[in-house]
């Protein structure tokens, strides 16, 4: 979705923008493709690739192939399709990639790469380096992995916002909870959303308080018929694939989600957040988004995530200060954000 966003703000410059994506289950190339733009689909063997035993870095496994194997298809995809030697800039928003993937292609090319990553768990060999989460040192994160020409964007402020996210006003909260949100992405695999309904169900029928409760899931949502009838039973709105997502959180008092992308929208929004890390590269952020009371934080998936919402809400409602002070903080670190940061014009 982040790509998509930069995509869209580089058509509107006129940049002619393409799409490679491999097909693994759960894939959004109808989306991108609804989107307007052109995707070159990777074919996979699914039975001949590597995967549990890849081990070039952390997410090899991911990859589902070599990266010799991915990058060659990626250019053999370009030259059939003529684009051969019309690739300026390369975007790369992959954890299983490396500085051999990206050196293969940027050879290939004779085009520049920008990376966009806030793991530091491997060799990169990037141009631009987009690393928007919260880093104390900045040096000690990441020089060991950057080539020193790499030109580097690190912090929540170089985030690429939708535009419809700088139209909206940005308020604190007052601390009161008469409208909750609950989104955690488009896909959610491990299916938080129903456990933080029923979380939420268990929390409104304790306070004896009405409050309006929005769920957003996106088209693709593995669980996406079990929650539509668990919104229905609860008297909560369900939303599939919205885009008005920056309406949602502007309209929300208090949010519970993942501690990815959207964290930096809520943020921008100035809206409070309940938050779980459910990928690896989310921890560092939701640490430094509590350690900056910006956000609770509850840390990783467990079996008694739902308990612990649940507790929070409670927390939350004993002490809506926090709410506010939350709500303030949010804005405060993502001063200066903006829907072109500076090194979109370096792409165009």
């Amino acid at each position: 979705m982040r790509c998509l966003s930069i995509a869209e703000v580089l058509r509107s410059h006129n940049v002619n923008v393409y799409f490679a994506s491999k097909q693994h289950s759960g894939h959004c190339i109808d989306l991108i493709d609804k989107k307007g733009f052109t995707v070159l689909p990777i074919d996979q063997d699914e039975i001949n690739s590597p995967s549990e035993g890849a081990n070039w870095c952390p997410h090899a496994s991911w990859l589902r192939g070599t990266e010799e194997d991915d990058a060659n298809e990626v250019l053999t995809l370009l030259r059939k399709a003529s684009l051969i030697n019309a690739i300026d800039w390369v975007v790369v928003d992959h954890f299983s990639l490396t500085e051999k993937w990206h050196r293969l292609i940027k050879q290939s090319l004779d085009a520049k790469v920008m990376i966009i990553d806030g793991l530091s768990d491997r060799k990169v060999d990037s141009d631009i380096l987009l690393d928007p989460n919260l880093v104390d040192d900045v040096e000690k994160k990441w020089n060991h992995h950057i080539p020193a020409y790499a030109e580097t964007f690190v912090g929540p402020q170089f985030f690429l916002l939708r535009e419809e996210f700088s139209k909206l006003e940005t308020k604190v909260r007052s601390g009161t909870v008469s409208n909750l949100l609950i989104c955690f992405g488009g896909v959610d695999k491990d299916n938080m959303t129903t456990k933080a309904c029923r979380a939420t169900r268990r929390w409104l029928e304790q306070r004896h308080i009405n409050s309006d409760v929005n769920v957003v899931i996106g088209a693709i949502h593995p669980f996406k018929q079990q929650i539509e009838r668990m919104c229905y039973q609860y008297g909560f709105k369900c939303w599939v694939q919205t885009d008005h997502m920056a309406k949602l959180m502007a309209d929300a008092d208090l949010a519970i989600g993942a501690a990815g992308t959207m964290a930096w929208e809520r943020c921008k929004l100035g809206l409070p957040s309940i938050m779980t890390v459910i990928a690896d590269n989310q921890a560092e952020q939701a640490l430094s988004l509590a350690k900056r009371n910006a956000a609770v934080s509850l840390g990783a998936i467990r079996d008694t995530i739902e308990n612990d919402i649940l507790a929070s809400l409670q927390a939350l409602d004993e002490a809506p200060e926090r709410i506010s002070t939350m709500s303030a903080n949010a804005i405060q670190i993502m001063k200066g954000a903006s829907v072109e940061p500076p090194w979109i014009k370096k792409l165009i």
